[in-house]
């Protein structure tokens, strides 16, 4: 198809975005006003979220890891291309492939972990998504 083709598409996504979300409806259809003395609530709410995450470990264990990740992988991402094209000796177009196969993989691990999560319990899942 091309590139032109992916380009147009994902323009002409953005409209559709906008218009899927206009075209939702409330039950009251009257924008609310805010309550005075409530400016401050979202922060205030983030700021408990924040303080419920740092008191469990649960919580924070797999925050930081995927955090982790997170940055690790997006630091190598770029360096994929010369990967592909280096030590792969392929074309640079088997670039989208690698990138396929790389997030195929955490999405059937995730969904292996929920399967081996529901019978077992958090303990076995955990220690097979560290193995």
């Amino acid at each position: 198809m091309g590139i032109r083709w992916a380009l147009l598409i994902n323009a002409l996504s953005f409209p559709a975005s906008f218009a899927a979300v206009h075209a939702v409806r409330t039950t009251t259809g009257k924008a609310t006003r805010p309550v005075p003395g409530t400016g401050l609530r979202g922060v205030r709410e983030f700021a408990e979220g924040l303080r419920l995450v740092r008191a469990s470990r649960v919580v924070t264990a797999p925050i930081v890891t995927i955090c982790l990740v997170t940055i690790g992988t997006s630091a190598l991402s770029p360096l994929n291309v010369f990967f592909v094209t280096e030590n792969f000796g392929a074309a640079s177009r088997w670039f989208g492939t690698l990138e396929l196969a790389l997030g195929i993989g955490p999405v059937a691990g995730a969904l292996g972990a929920g399967r081996l999560g529901t019978p077992s319990g958090f303990a076995r899942s955990s220690h097979c998504a560290w193995c």
